[in-house]
């Protein structure tokens, strides 16, 4: 520590001087302002490094951690046997203590009146030589085909610079790095090279990139000349280890799939349905898993399958005509097209078996991301053609049968209902029913046809729920009613037409009491 300390001299000067004694052929040419030559090199098995570069901490080094990277990502890709993708991208992260040296020799060259232009940046170094590597062991991409691409991040950690060095710079904003940053940005299960160093890690507050600059760049050269003549922080400065990876993530970009369900019972819920606070299922099944089963078997989805739809039904109401659309998000699944799942054209008739029937799809395709914000668009904008069996206390006549068919465009206000006042806000939703068609059982059932606007709430549009949606079916016939069964018949994506009441009711078995 006392030579090095020697050689660090007082001056700006010196001090670069010092610093270069101690840097890799790379990193000598970087600060020079030097073309960097071709660095796949380093990504390959080669012995380790006696000593270990000051700027880089042994990330541009032959035998240094790329070539580990290389062979740990082509031999996961190739046993995990994805199916052709058409491209990948190297995501790396390197150790805070590599930023921090970085910006010290900035600062210190400016010092020392050098040219202010910047050297090459050591990350996009590092992932050239990587993806360089990884190109010449993967498998080629198949450009032609629409599979989403691959994903290979990887952490680098240096604990030397980032424990040690960085107990100097307490006073700088701190976050999490390594596994805690790592899992809250992918969400995702990491593999460890080093367990013990990335523990330490990731117990330690690291400062973020541009909090150590501002500090820096407000840091007399006095205190920064003070901290590198400090014999106990240039012991730490000059790594006696190279950089270690510190996880790694290697997973297919998301697969998008979208299609309509059909629900045809009144006892499956749309998502898994519990009882607050236990595991207790309300349901046996639902439609999101009655779903995903079978998808993700087919596409060999081995990360998170997210399920989203256009709106959703009610527990004990059915979904029928063309069925709902529906959005699942697959996050690296072994097979990225349709030709390449062997089983997607038996998908329909794996989900009506795996449900008992319950549950059909239909419509199934690849899509991409922005089938997202389509889906929450369509379920705000489609008109919804409900079918529903209502009781009527008094007896009911042709004057209120024709009372309810001569309903068109009637605004309603619906305060939060009482059964879901628990999970809902408690306002008044203007809403619209377009139109209305009754047909006539008997003395006091109906089947009733409405169209409405998404949002409403049909069960209280009929029973005026208490008086908080006014006016009902209630207030129309100025009687007591209830809804028995109710079905959505069809989500309408044009204006309604005179002639839909007069559409065969395909499929919809409503059954009125006898």
């Amino acid at each position: 520590s006392s030579h090095a300390q020697q050689d660090l001299g007082g001056s700006p000067q010196e001090i670069l001087h010092g610093l270069r004694q101690h840097l890799c052929t790379i990193c000598c040419l970087r600060v020079d302002r030097e073309d960097i030559p071709e660095v796949a090199h380093l990504a390959e098995a080669h012995d380790e490094a006696r000593t270990w570069c000051w700027l880089c901490c042994g990330i541009l080094q032959p035998g240094g951690p790329l070539g580990g990277i290389t062979r740990h990502v082509s031999e996961s890709l190739l046993q995990r046997t994805y199916s052709p993708f058409s491209t990948w991208q190297v995501h790396l992260q390197v150790p805070i203590g590599c930023v921090l040296h970085g910006l010290i020799w900035a600062i210190v060259e400016r010092a020392a009146g050098k040219t202010s232009k910047e050297i090459a940046d050591l990350k996009e170094i590092a992932k050239s030589a990587v993806t360089s590597a990884l190109a010449k062991v993967l498998p080629p991409v198949d450009s032609s085909t629409l599979a989403p691409s691959m994903k290979i991040g990887v952490v680098l950690t240096h604990t030397e610079s980032e424990v040690g060095l960085l107990e100097h710079f307490t006073d700088v904003k701190s976050k999490k790095g390594g596994r805690a940053a790592w899992r809250q940005r992918h969400g995702k299960t990491i593999t460890h090279a080093d367990e013990d160093q990335l523990k330490e890690t990731t117990t330690t507050s690291l400062p973020t990139a541009p909090a150590l600059n501002r500090l820096l760049e407000s840091m007399s050269m006095d205190r920064l000349v003070g901290h590198l003549g400090d014999a106990n922080w240039w012991g730490k400065l000059v790594p006696s280890k190279n950089c270690a990876v510190a996880a790694t993530l290697i997973e297919r970009e998301p697969l998008f799939l979208r299609g309509r369900y059909r629900k045809l019972s009144r006892e499956c819920s749309q998502t898994p349905w519990t009882l607050r606070g236990t595991d207790e299922r309300r349901t046996q099944g639902s439609v999101e898993e009655f779903i995903k089963g079978p998808i993700i078997k087919v596409f060999g989805v081995r990360g998170e399958c997210k399920f989203s739809s256009a709106g959703r039904e009610d527990v004990d109401v059915r979904m029928l005509g063309s069925g709902r659309p529906f959005l699942l998000e697959m996050v690296d699944s072994l097979y990225g097209t349709m030709a390449a799942a062997s089983g997607f054209g038996d998908l329909p008739n794996l989900v009506q078996s795996q449900s008992a029937g319950v549950v059909e799809v239909q419509d199934l395709e690849i899509c991409d991301r922005t089938a997202s914000e389509k889906l929450v668009e369509g379920a705000e904008k489609h008109q919804k053609h409900y079918l529903c069996v209502i009781w009527v206390k008094k007896s009911v006549t042709k004057d209120d049968v024709a009372n309810l068919n001569g309903v068109r465009e009637l605004s309603i206000h619906q305060r939060t209902p009482v059964r879901v006042l628990h999970r809902r806000t408690n306002m008044v939703r203007q809403r619209m029913v377009h139109k209305l068609a009754a047909e006539q059982l008997n003395a006091h059932f109906l089947v009733l046809h409405v169209w409405s606007a998404a949002g409403t709430y049909i069960k209280e549009f009929v029973h005026g729920d208490l008086g908080r949606t006014v006016p009902s079916i209630r207030s129309i016939l100025d009687s007591e009613t209830d809804i028995l069964q109710l079905d959505v018949a069809d989500l309408v994506d044009e204006p309604v037409l005179e002639s839909s009441a007069k559409k065969p009711r395909t499929g919809t078995c409503l059954k009125p009491p006898q």
